[in-house]
């Protein structure tokens, strides 16, 4: 091998050699990875046992080998004793070693420093782990072996991570020439255009993560393979490869953040990948940072065009999982992580991305806008939702992401950017403070997705669906809590002022009736749909329509109401024929229940306890109705006496 080097030199072509041995290095790479997670889910299996666990089998075809005798190795792992028994585990451990010993190969033959301290640390652990394990191993040996946690001595698994690394970057050395800032060798003529796509992708978004290192990639052939990486991040489990074979893109990524692996997919969802997710998680015996995920997509193209634009979209997501989950963590802070993530998605899709929200401060910008107020108008730690509403306060935090990310790309200083978001806030929270019917209809809209979630419940109750019943009683307790939450800001707001004071009666009857419908949610998961007669399940589902017609008209008379202060007589005709149609609704429920009553007493075999729960679930219903009527009529009875002179600024 020697001798063939120094020839090849001799003629100016050992990168000829270095080429090959730099592609064997990242063949071994995906088989050594394939062995860490053999190695580690047949840990797992022994200790936690599933009946039809992965076999892995797609991933031993995708990383090239052909022993059909590995994809029975997890199934057939056992505890005995103390110790783990794995099919043949003493040449599983030969064979991980092996490839990671040809990885670093291909490092020494780009004759890089670091080969050398990849070489001593393979050797160090050679000398500890590998001995005669007889098809049994200890879970201490298999976290030597698969943890990725570089506290707590040397692992395998990383020496695996950082001779990756290390390929990459004398692959990037290596590199002839670059095609749009992608350093390639060995590539043929016809992986140009695909190269070219990808790269465009990536440069599009790019700008997005201003001065934070990343994104770097390389490309190569290897066999009948284009095969594309991106270094994405600095994290060292954070690792995208992406192979182009002859009618499909198949792409590797993993990550130790399972909300930005479930991101990372919700971005592709649009190219329809077909997806094989697979949690690599150590058992509870090891370290829980010895945990990470994989994801596997494969996304087929019929041309040559469908597969430029595919490559194109992959490269132009990158760059929002770069720092994505201190974004969330931040945002966190001010919302829920639902929302938190919901508000990333959409930044991500707008393309503005979360880089410069982070650049200019995150938590502190959010923190120093608040202070725009004045002092005592806002309480040490109040969150933002309990100021501007939950939904104002996504859409105030969304847009910050677009004016950060789009003023700093713009060049805009950072004391004109920061004015404009506390100006943004300051606008957002007069208008919340100063509008006490903003509050009521913030309540009515919570109403409609409350009814329109109990409609559902009942059609649900029919089809025996427990997990869909459990769930949503969980949203209504939360969009109850968010009614009080709603309610309490709006006593706060009232104090001292006579005509938002007025307002209270009507919002605290908007709030009770998502109190009734919260009750009629637990109540339909108490019902057994096997000993519920039809028509009484019908009657209940008559009345979750009415619920959701009067909370949808509710809405809508309230909405009417804030129209008042326009001084058109077509807006106080609008807001009556409103309140009408509530009224009107609120009595078809009473009658309703009177018919489902007499359901009940015609229901002969029923339990005297499912006869309650039925009439009290009923009764909830209608509650539901006649408050959301009862709110509409005290709009009615505070402000059309003086519709001509009503003003929210007023109120």
């Amino acid at each position: 091998m020697t001798k063939k080097h120094e020839i090849l030199d001799l003629l100016g072509e050992g990168s000829l050699l270095v080429e090959r041995r730099l592609n064997e290095g990242l063949l071994a790479n995906d088989r050594a990875k394939y062995y860490l997670a053999l190695i580690g889910l047949a840990h797992d299996q022994a200790l936690s046992p599933r009946i039809e666990p992965n076999n892995l089998s797609l991933e031993r075809m995708l990383s090239g080998i052909d022993d059909t005798w590995l994809d029975a190795v997890i199934p057939a792992a056992r505890r005995v004793d103390d110790a783990i028994q794995i099919p043949r585990v003493g040449e599983l451990v030969q064979r991980l070693f092996d490839e990671t010993e040809s990885m670093i190969g291909g490092v020494e033959s780009c004759r890089r420093a670091e080969a050398r301290d990849l070489r001593r640390r393979l050797d160090g652990l050679k000398e500890d782990l590998l001995e005669r394990f007889d098809d049994r191993i200890d879970s201490t040996v298999v976290e030597r072996l698969t943890s990725a946690d570089r506290q707590g001595g040397e692992k395998l698994h990383l020496v695996v991570m950082d001779a990756h690394k290390a390929i990459s970057r004398c692959g990037r050395q290596l590199a002839r020439e670059k095609i749009g800032g992608i350093a390639v060798y060995g590539i043929s003529e016809k992986d140009r255009t695909a190269v070219a796509a990808f790269a465009e992708g990536i440069n599009r978004t790019a700008p997005l993560r201003f001065d934070h290192p990343g994104l770097g990639s390389t490309g190569t052939r290897i066999g009948d393979r284009l095969v594309l990486q991106n270094d994405i991040g600095q994290t060292d489990a954070h690792i995208f490869i992406l192979s182009v074979e002859e009618n499909a893109v198949d792409f590797t990524y993993t990550d130790v953040h399972r909300r930005r692996l479930q991101f990372f997919q919700s971005l592709l969802d649009p190219l329809s990948p077909e997806w094989k997710t697979q949690e690599m998680q150590r058992s509870e015996a090891l370290p829980e940072s010895s945990r990470f995920f994989l994801v596997r997509g494969i996304i087929r193209f019929p041309d040559r065009d469908e597969l430029r634009r595919t490559l194109t979209a992959i490269g132009e997501s990158l760059v929002f999982l770069i720092d994505w989950n201190k974004a969330r963590r931040t945002l966190r802070t001010f919302v829920k992580g639902s929302d938190a993530i919901q508000i990333l998605r959409t930044a991500a899709l707008e393309r503005v991305g979360h880089m410069a929200f982070l650049k200019l401060g995150g938590t502190e910008l959010l923190y120093d806008t608040l202070g725009v107020v004045e002092p005592g108008s806002i309480r040490a730690g109040e969150p933002i939702t309990s100021i501007l509403g939950r939904r104002a306060t996504i859409e105030f935090l969304q847009e910050i992401l677009r004016i950060t990310s789009r003023e700093l790309l713009a060049g805009t200083s950072e004391l004109v950017i920061r004015d404009r978001i506390k100006g943004l806030f300051l606008h957002r929270y007069r208008i919340r403070t100063r509008g006490p019917l903003e509050a009521c209809r913030e309540l009515a809209g919570l109403a409609v997705e409350e009814a329109l979630t109990i409609r559902d419940m009942i059609r649900a109750v029919g089809r025996n669906d427990r997990a869909f019943l459990e769930r949503n009683v969980r949203r209504t307790q939360r969009w109850e809590e968010e009614g009080d939450s709603i309610l309490a800001r709006f006593r706060k707001e009232a104090r001292g002022r006579s005509r938002a004071a007025r307002l209270l009666p009507a919002a605290r009857r908007l709030e009770e009736q998502g109190d009734c419908l919260e009750e009629a949610a637990y109540l339909l998961l108490l019902l057994d749909p096997e000993r519920t007669p039809p028509d009484v399940r019908f009657g209940l589902e008559r009345l979750g329509e009415l619920c959701v017609r009067a909370a949808q008209e509710g809405y809508k008379t309230v909405s009417a109401a804030q129209d008042l202060h326009h001084q058109d007589s077509s807006t106080i005709e609008e807001f009556s024929r409103r309140l009408d149609r509530l009224v009107a609704i609120a009595e078809g429920a009473k009658e309703l229940r009177r018919e489902v009553r007499g359901r009940l007493v015609g229901w002969e075999t029923a339990p005297a306890g499912m006869l309650v729960l039925v009439a009290d679930t009923a009764a909830e219903l209608l509650g539901a109705c006649e408050n959301m009527a009862r709110a509409g009529l005290t709009l009615h009875e505070t402000i059309l006496g003086d519709a001509t002179g009503w003003s929210e600024e007023g109120a």
